[in-house]
């Protein structure tokens, strides 16, 4: 059997003012919730198919490509040029992180088992696809 991950958090304050203020804090962090309002607002809703990334809504794929359009003429503006990076990465790259202990069952297996040789000899890829 496999621990569970586990966290305990503490947290004290030496005045009464201090507390009041920091759950005040905490609940207005609660309102501004962007998951509750992306929701609401039928922007982007997440699935357990891709755990972790937006399925944009007609509304959110707006917003989105608006925030897209405007950092893409920053770039220019500032003299940066856009690169684009992989949106898939060998597993390695999580295990050095520290999330695929946390996130290995419902990490996203591209390809069938069947089909894994042929696509690595196609691309000719050192990248290792897990099970």
């Amino acid at each position: 059997m496999v621990p569970a991950a586990q966290r305990v958090y503490g947290i004290s304050f030496p005045e009464e003012k201090q507390l009041k203020e920091w759950q005040t804090a905490q609940e207005e962090a609660a309102r501004r919730d962007h998951r509750v309002i992306g929701k609401d607002q039928e922007l982007f809703f997440f699935d357990p198919l891709s755990p972790g990334s937006a399925f944009f809504m007609p509304h959110g794929a707006r917003v989105y490509n608006t925030l897209i359009q405007f950092l893409r003429a920053e770039y220019r503006n500032r003299g940066y040029t856009e690169v684009i990076s992989p949106n898939i990465y060998n597993h390695q790259l999580w295990v050095t992180s520290g999330h695929w202990q946390a996130y290995r069952g419902t990490a996203c297996c591209i390809l069938p088992a069947a089909a894994r040789q042929t696509a690595v000899h196609r691309v000719r890829s050192r990248a290792v696809l897990w099970p």
